[in-house]
């Protein structure tokens, strides 16, 4: 049974009484305040998982108590606003100042119990995401050092603080993740979570509930950033409903009940937003909103100057990462590097080096390896010498080597896409999820970049 903390502000008694009770009989420890100067008080001497919030108070209001606790930065819990007075517009500014959710007194008890668990399991995994968002943020970055990535992180920096949806172009490959990683975790929201939507049954999972995909992504991403990548995986009707989201700040609900939305949306776009114009695979309003926000990254062969730099990031993380032995970049293969022309841009760079790491012999890169991985011979019967040593290992022993090489190569050609690697091991998925967690491999994310 859930133990989580609940304060209830509220200046009338009974109705502190009956939500007490209501909340009480599901599990909650239950904390009361008859006004904001009580709540702060009980707010500094205990943790608070999630607070109700009444509107209308004398003294010192709850739109006051609210915008004082996010202006101060100093309590994260999620807050739902109470009141029996209530409008659209009031909704919505509650929403703009910080709260989770907007609740019309009198409510019945399903929907407050509904809103409150979905509060507080949106906070749960805000705090259980908060390392991995931050190790993210760590290890998809933008690397490098040209006057193209410098100019393009001012502009992010920028973007990430005014809040508005910005649209990313880049080919196939480049760095989408990295710069969205910029944008939100050097910008205002920083402390709420990063949404990626992708994958399957996107054009459902972005606006409803349902119960094979649980919370909708743009209820998840609230008060955060939500990244569509790319954004054309979305219907151009989807597209037209996410656009009302933006312009009108609630999501309408099936029942026709309106739900505050407040998020920041980067979208990113494969191909000239022209041609996906003229192919009626983007809804023309919706770019106009996008388009007085847009970010380019080019591809890798305009910036060759960052090749080294990137190099030696990789090369530090996967050997950090997979315990692997670290191998040197002498000047004449860095050149042949720079001379290439990356056609799948950062996906091919991360690939080439993953498998000069785990494959090659010797503490120095050749030119010949680097040659024969960037353009590659007809498959013969020869042994790859990275498994010459699994041949003199038990028989389990170089099993449970073998699997951990395989898999992180796999993910590796995958870009960190579940679809990609479940196609390419032609496995099915559960089965993946259960082996890389018996073998200790972290589940790659979701994502296209």
């Amino acid at each position: 049974m859930s133990r989580e903390t609940i304060l209830i502000i509220d200046d009338e008694s009974d109705i502190r009484a009956q939500i007490r009770d209501i909340l009480s009989d599901h599990g909650y420890r239950i904390l009361q305040a008859d006004s904001a100067s009580a709540a702060r008080k009980l707010v500094r001497q205990q943790p608070v998982d999630l607070a109700l919030l009444d509107i209308w108070m004398p003294g010192e209001d709850g739109m006051s108590l609210l915008r004082s606790w996010r202006h101060e930065d100093t309590s994260e819990f999620p807050i739902l606003m109470m009141s029996g007075h209530g409008n659209i517009e009031t909704a919505l500014e509650a929403t703009r100042l910080g709260a989770w959710h907007y609740l019309e007194k009198p409510f019945a008890m399903d929907k407050l119990l509904l809103s409150v668990s979905r509060a507080l399991e949106t906070y749960r995994l805000r705090r259980q995401n908060r390392i991995l968002s931050k190790d993210s943020a760590a290890t998809e970055q933008l690397i490098g050092d040209s006057p193209e990535i410098r100019r393009l992180r001012e502009q992010a920096q920028a973007f990430g603080d005014d809040g508005n949806p910005v649209l990313i172009l880049g080919e196939p490959g480049c760095e989408f993740l990295a710069l969205a990683n910029h944008i939100h975790y050097n910008g205002t929201r920083h402390h709420w979570q990063l949404v990626i939507g992708n994958g399957q049954n996107l054009n459902q999972r972005l606006l409803e509930e349902t119960p094979g995909n649980g919370t909708c992504l743009l209820l998840e991403a609230h008060g955060g950033t939500l990244l569509m990548n790319p954004l054309d995986q979305l219907t151009v009707k989807t597209q037209k409903r996410l656009l009302s989201v933006l312009e009108n700040r609630h999501l309408l609900q099936g029942n026709g009940t309106a739900t505050p939305i407040d998020v920041q949306l980067i979208a990113t776009l494969y191909q000239r937003p022209e041609t996906a114009l003229a192919s009626n695979i983007l809804n023309p309003a919706l770019y106009a909103r996008l388009a007085p926000r847009t970010l380019v990254l080019p591809p890798l062969r305009e910036r060759t100057r960052d090749i080294p730099e990137l190099v030696e990031h990789y090369v530090t993380r996967y050997c950090a990462r997979d315990n692997l032995p670290m191998r040197s970049f002498p000047p004449n293969v860095m050149e042949a590097l720079c001379k290439h022309d990356w056609p799948d841009n950062m996906y091919e760079l991360r690939r080439l080096v993953y498998q000069l790491l785990i494959s090659g012999n010797g503490t120095e890169v050749g030119l010949a390896e680097v040659d024969r991985l960037l353009h590659p011979a007809p498959q013969s019967d020869a042994l790859p010498s990275g498994l010459e040593n699994l041949m003199a290992l038990p028989y389990r022993e170089a099993r449970a080597q073998f699997e951990q090489m395989y898999y992180q190569f796999q993910i590796e050609q995958s870009g960190g896409s579940m679809k990609r690697l479940s196609d390419s091991t032609h496995m099915e998925r559960t089965y993946l999820y259960r082996k890389l967690r018996d073998l200790g491999i972290g589940r790659p994310r979701e994502s296209s970049t």
